[in-house]
């Protein structure tokens, strides 16, 4: 096993698309290791990373950092160098931790990657990609459930995995180190799926690989994927049944300006997909006390908000405050 060359894979998708759940099933093989969410190669395709030093006060930390970057610019080629060195650092962590766990292939789920698929591609020619794609509005949907929790000025966060990772996901050539996967078809063909997927990596299908009862110590991932013991195969299109109308405002907003070329290329229909959200729209009296879109993500609606919220919040804490007092007296 020592000698064997570690398999990278990549599995690209919209964050909130269903790759926890991919991973969590791909974990399970005997032959794959994985960890968390890495982001490791984000910082580096975009030479983010500076030589930092932390916490030495007796040789003066802020001196050295200044000592230091001031030694590196005098070397013109220092970012090539320095991406060249933590890309080969990068594959030495991955491949120690996937021979150390007698496993030969290592894969990274990193949803964000769809910013730098290309340079991924340039930069990994032996790896095999995974993109997954999930219908954008249960992506938006669940992003609103899980992250945002009816906090709407913090949707601004996720403009670029609503709208851009759309453009980089469409933009994706067709290759043989690249397989295109959907939720939908993960969900309602578990076993074909899967079994296709496990071709593409070179490796036998497992039936254990199903099971997906056990608990996974990921930092980063779905925070409820602990709680999923079983594959659900109805887990989409639940904005049909449980939209407020603020949340329908949103959802209509979005699928009317996100890239539609996209929606069609990623496998969607589109015009049944506006139907279906139009056929669920509220009174236009209860519409009338919600906010657009473009409000929640303009940054003057959103410092008020924020604001508006936070007073709000400390409001509720003073009265209950206020209640524990006068229930003691």
């Amino acid at each position: 096993m020592k000698n064997k060359e570690v398999q990278h894979v990549f599995v690209i998708s919209q964050p909130r698309a269903g790759s926890t759940f991919l991973q969590r099933i791909l974990s399970n093989h005997s032959k794959i290791h994985t960890v968390g969410e890495p982001w490791f190669l984000l910082p580096i395709i975009y030479n983010d990373f500076d030589l930092q030093v932390h916490n030495r006060k007796f040789y003066n930390a802020t001196w050295a950092n200044l000592a230091i970057n001031s030694f590196l610019e005098e070397h013109k080629d220092i970012q090539c160098i320095l991406k060249q060195h933590y890309l080969g650092l990068y594959k030495k962590i991955t491949t120690d931790l996937a021979l150390k766990n007698d496993k030969f292939i290592f894969i990274d789920k990193t949803p964000r990657y769809y910013y730098i698929i290309d340079s991924l591609v340039k930069e990994f020619p032996k790896s095999k990609f995974i993109i997954l794609t999930r219908n954008p509005l249960d992506v938006f949907y669940s992003i609103l459930k899980t992250w945002v929790k009816g906090n709407y000025f913090l949707l601004s966060r996720y403009q670029d995995d609503l709208f851009k990772a759309l453009t980089y996901l469409k933009k994706i050539k067709s290759a043989e180190n690249i397989l295109r996967v959907s939720y939908e078809d993960l969900l309602q063909e578990t076993n074909t799926e899967v079994n296709r997927i496990c071709n593409f990596l070179g490796i036998s299908f497992e039936k254990e690989i199903l099971d997906i009862s056990q608990d996974k110590k990921w930092r980063l991932g779905d925070p409820n994927m602990n709680k999923k013991k079983v594959i659900d195969n109805s887990n989409t299109k639940k904005w049909k049944n449980s939209l407020s109308p603020q949340e329908w405002r949103l959802l209509n907003a979005y699928i009317h300006s996100l890239d539609q070329e996209a929606f069609i290329k990623l496998g969607y229909d589109l015009d049944k997909t506006i139907d279906d959200v139009a056929k669920i729209k509220p009174s236009k009296l209860k519409l009338f006390f919600t906010f657009s879109l473009s409000f929640y993500f303009n940054k003057f609606s959103r410092k008020v908000l924020t604001l508006i919220y936070y007073r709000r919040k400390k409001v509720r804490q003073l009265k209950k405050i206020i209640n524990g007092l006068q229930q003691k007296s």
